[in-house]
């Protein structure tokens, strides 16, 4: 199989589908139901879609001309959620304490995280 130039060979690492599920877990511990599913949902749209796009621009006959599309699913899939996401922690967080009287909330130093997380993956 012949590979686009900058693109790696190999199976697709699909690590970064970790947040998506990681919020879940955490949605669903405080009651938030509909965000749970909706990061789950969002991770396995993600995952899929990548992995496609991997196949496709491996030079897979079948994938070769929707590899573009679906990386736009993925990053738009993606990058949606984390802005809601955001928007989201930023609206919950406002006007609350932590332990050490920080008017900050925890969710918004998760959202951090994942926003350094997924600089970091873009960044390779």
């Amino acid at each position: 199989m012949a590979i686009l130039p900058g693109h790696p060979t190999g199976w697709p690492d699909t690590a970064g589908t970790a947040p998506f599920f990681v919020f879940c877990r955490r949605f669903a511990a405080r009651g938030e139901v509909g965000w749970a599913v909706y990061s789950a949902l969002t991770g396995v749209v993600f995952a899929g879609a990548f992995v496609l796009a991997s196949v496709g621009f491996g030079q897979l006959d079948c994938f070769v001309g929707l590899a573009g599309l679906f990386q736009c699913v993925a990053v738009v899939s993606g990058f949606g959620w984390l802005t809601l996401l955001a928007i989201h922690s930023h609206s919950e967080g406002h006007g609350r304490a932590d332990r050490f009287g920080n008017q900050s909330a925890p969710a918004g130093r998760c959202v951090r995280v994942v926003c350094v997380t997924v600089a970091g993956r873009l960044g390779r």
